[in-house]
């Protein structure tokens, strides 16, 4: 029986949703440098790399700089955003399909 590895490192693999599955490394901190997550996109080499503090206290996102308080008042916005206004009227009009 195979085991599923806890992050995903193959390209092109696609979600359920139809995005493709991020690539990620949980990289451990050597003697000069942070630990550090790099997060590959699904299709291509495009990558960003979040070195992070093991207290957590910081982070580093590609060269950015700033305390973990920092980057949940510009990141958690965009990740608790409300779904577009299309997907929306969409799901309302097969429910309205559906009654009829």
């Amino acid at each position: 029986m195979k085991t599923i590895p806890a992050f995903n490192h193959r390209i092109a693999q696609k979600r359920a949703d139809g995005y493709h599955a991020l690539r990620v490394w949980k990289v451990p901190a050597t003697k000069k440098k942070m630990p550090r997550l790099r997060i590959k996109c699904g299709c291509c080499d495009e990558q960003v790399v979040i070195f992070y503090d093991e207290k957590g206290d910081d982070l580093e996102i590609n060269g950015v700089f700033g305390s973990v308080e920092n980057w949940r008042e510009v990141l958690l916005p965009l990740l608790q955003a409300a779904p577009s206004a299309s997907k929306r009227n969409t799901k309302k009009n097969t429910q309205r399909k559906k009654r009829s």
